[in-house]
């Protein structure tokens, strides 16, 4: 119980073209962090299915596109983005700078 304190400084080299989930509080909420690198494609085909998890995303540093099956969205560096429960998508990095992104989904997944 109580306040808990996560450091990510450390976790960010296994976040780099992977989700890497932070913190996981069971049947309320997912929190973790990905980087993006130049010009990758995440998932490299096809797209990423929550089937039952609303998805937040905050751009930390960079540029992201997030598309899905019928529109891309560019998303800057201090903006947040959401995708509904069952939205097909792919994050994209068109530029030359790495982007790092926080993400959150509720309720986790595999719950």
């Amino acid at each position: 119980m109580g306040t808990h304190i996560l450091s990510c400084s450390n976790s960010w080299e296994n976040a780099i073209n992977k989700a890497q989930t932070i913190f996981k509080l069971a049947n309320a909420v997912e929190i973790g962090i990905l980087k993006v690198e130049p010009l990758a494609k995440l998932p490299e085909s096809g797209f990423s299915i929550h089937e039952n998890s609303h998805e937040f995303g905050y751009v930390l540093e960079g540029n992201v596109i997030i598309a899905n099956d019928e529109e891309e969205r560019e998303i800057k560096e201090g903006e947040m983005f959401y995708n509904d429960p069952g939205t097909p998508h792919y994050t994209l990095n068109n530029t030359t700078k790495p982007a790092k992104v926080l993400w959150f989904l509720i309720p986790p997944l595999n719950n």
